[in-house]
Formats: C-alpha cells, sequence, structure tokens
C-alpha cells in the first residue's frame, strides 16, 4: 500500500510537470499543425486521441515532454472511471484548462479565428468492460483526423462521422482557442 501510494504521488508530480511544459508550450503562440506528418512511435505510452485531437504536439514537443514517462500517459490517457458522457468531457475540459487553453461547445457550421481549431467527442457506453471517450480534431484543410490509443496512424474524415468504430457515438463538437495567440485581423477566420 506504501508503494502504491509513493507512485501515485511521483505521478503526480510528473503529470505537474508535464502541465507546466505543455502551458509554456501554448504560451509561447503554438498552433496545432502537424498536418499530415505522422507520430514517431518512440513510446509504448505515446499519445492517444486525446493528445492529438487537443493538444496536437509535434514529434519534438512530445520528446521534450518526456513521452516515456507515467505522467504523461496519466494525462493524456487516464481519466479515472468515470460513468456518463458528460464525466468524461468534464474531464477533458479540466485538462484542457490545467494547460492554459480554453474549451467552449460549438458546431459543424460555426466559423472559428486563426487562434481555435475543433474537435468532435464521442462516448462509448460499455457495461463490462467499462466507457470510453474518443475525439477527432479538424484540419486546416476542413478535414477531420483521428488516431486510435497509442499507435501512429492517423485516420482521416471529411467530416466527422455519427458513429466511429461501430460503438463511438459523436457527442458534441467542441472549439478550443489558444488565448495567448493574438487575433490580429477579424478577416481571418478558417472553417
Amino acid at each position: 500500500m506504501e508503494n502504491d501510494e509513493k507512485r501515485a504521488s511521483q505521478i503526480d508530480v510528473k503529470i505537474a510537470a508535464s502541465i507546466k511544459i505543455m502551458n509554456n508550450i501554448f504560451k509561447r503562440g503554438y498552433m496545432p499543425s502537424r498536418g499530415r506528418v505522422k507520430y514517431n512511435f518512440i513510446s509504448k505510452y505515446f499519445t492517444n486521441c486525446f493528445g492529438h485531437a487537443c493538444f496536437n504536439l509535434t514529434n519534438s514537443q512530445l520528446i521534450k515532454l518526456g513521452i516515456n514517462n507515467a505522467g504523461v500517459w496519466s494525462f493524456f490517457g487516464c481519466f479515472g472511471f468515470k460513468t456518463g458522457s458528460d464525466e468524461y468531457i468534464k474531464a477533458a475540459k479540466n485538462k484542457i484548462e490545467s494547460v492554459g487553453l480554453k474549451i467552449e461547445e460549438s458546431s459543424l457550421d460555426e466559423k472559428i479565428e486563426i487562434n481555435q481549431w475543433k474537435v468532435a467527442y464521442y462516448y462509448h457506453q460499455d457495461e463490462y468492460f467499462g466507457d470510453d471517450f474518443h475525439f477527432l480534431r479538424q484540419e486546416k484543410d476542413g478535414s477531420w483526423s483521428g488516431k486510435f490509443a497509442s499507435y501512429k496512424e492517423i485516420e482521416y474524415f471529411d467530416k466527422p462521422p455519427k458513429e466511429y468504430g461501430g460503438e463511438y457515438f459523436l457527442k458534441g463538437i467542441y472549439k478550443i482557442t489558444n488565448p495567448y495567440v493574438s487575433v490580429e485581423n477579424d478577416d481571418q477566420e478558417m472553417e
């Protein structure tokens, strides 16, 4: 029991360090823009759909983040044992806001500013294996991308499907804002 508490404390410290690094990345004006660059498979933990859609860090940023440490994986992948779609999106919002970003509900048709990007949130309810989530992100060209678990491959869609993988159902579209990126001209909107 004492070892479990010590390990949990060490992970909490690593999560706090990861949050600080990510906060600095976004404070410097980083905007998610990997484009169609594949992820390097540098760790069994790597990053998941949440990390891809909501933060979209480059391979070098992920390496700086220390992708092999359990704190990073806990930040990206572990939402605890939540039940219900609202609990998962609430946990995701808390993590997104913890690095200095803002998130709010949106729609497929809403235009976004140059300091924003959209994500699609999916939820899967399973009484035997536990509930789960999935995220897609809208790319600059208007397509949508996502990655499954910690695999390096990225899937692309013309628009977010109502159902993903036969078990995940679209629950909402959200926009994420990096408030550290100035919007110089209102005419510079992205769809």
